[in-house]
C-alpha cells in the first residue's frame, strides 16, 4: 500500500500451518540452473494428512558463483540461500488451529571497486527464524462467523562482513506480534 505500490499489492497466502487435511500426500520438487553465474536452485514441498491432523513442510536453495560478464568474473557478486519450514496443524469440524517454524539463511557478496564502496566489497550474512501459531474457529453465533487469532515470533540477525572477516555492521531485531480477527455477518 502507499506510493510505491505502482503494480498494486500481492497477497501471498503461504498456508504454513494448513487450514484442511489433504485427501492423500501430495508434493512438489523443483530444480533450475542458470549459466550466468554458474548458478543452482531448487525447492521440494510435500503435505500429508495424519487423520485430523495435517502436516506441511517445504526447503529451498539457491547458490551461485560470481557473475560472467564480458571483462570477466564480477569478483564478490555470490551467493547461497536457503530456506527450511514445517507445519502441523489439528482440523476439527469448526475450524483449525497449529504451530509452524520457519528458517532463513541468505549470504551474498557485494562487489568493490566503485565511488562510495567498500574497496574490496563486504558480503552480507542474513539469518531469521520465525515461529508462527494460528486459530481459527467457526462460531456461527452472535452475528458472528469465524474469529481467527495469530501470534508469530520472529528473530533476525543481519551482519555486513568486512574483506578481513570482521563484523562491520550488525544489526538485530525480534518481533512479535498478534491479531485476533472476527467476522460478522451481514446485518
Amino acid at each position: 500500500y502507499g506510493s510505491n505500490a505502482i503494480g498494486g499489492v500481492i497477497n501471498l497466502i503461504r498456508e504454513e500451518i494448513p487450514a484442511s487435511v489433504p485427501e492423500q500426500a501430495r508434493g512438489m520438487l523443483s530444480l533450475q540452473a542458470q549459466s550466468v553465474n554458474d548458478g543452482l536452485a531448487g525447492g521440494a514441498s510435500a503435505e500429508t494428512g495424519l487423520g485430523a491432523f495435517a502436516l506441511r513442510a517445504e526447503g529451498s536453495f539457491r547458490r551461485a558463483d560470481d557473475l560472467d560478464t564480458p571483462s570477466g568474473p564480477l569478483v564478490n557478486t555470490d551467493l547461497e540461500t536457503y530456506s527450511l519450514s514445517a507445519g502441523l496443524s489439528r482440523v476439527v469440524e469448526a475450524g483449525h488451529y497449529g504451530l509452524a517454524y520457519r528458517y532463513y539463511d541468505n549470504g551474498y557478496g557485494i562487489p568493490g571497486g566503485f565511488v562510495g564502496s567498500h574497496p574490496e566489497g563486504v558480503d552480507i550474512r542474513m539469518r531469521r527464524h520465525t515461529t508462527r501459531a494460528e486459530g481459527e474457529y467457526h462460531v456461527n453465533a452472535g452475528g458472528f462467523s469465524t474469529v481467527e487469532a495469530t501470534a508469530i515470533f520472529t528473530d533476525y540477525e543481519h551482519r555486513e562482513i568486512e574483506d578481513h572477516g570482521e563484523v562491520g555492521t550488525f544489526f538485530g531485531q525480534q518481533i512479535v506480534a498478534s491479531d485476533i480477527l472476527a467476522r460478522h455477518d451481514t446485518l
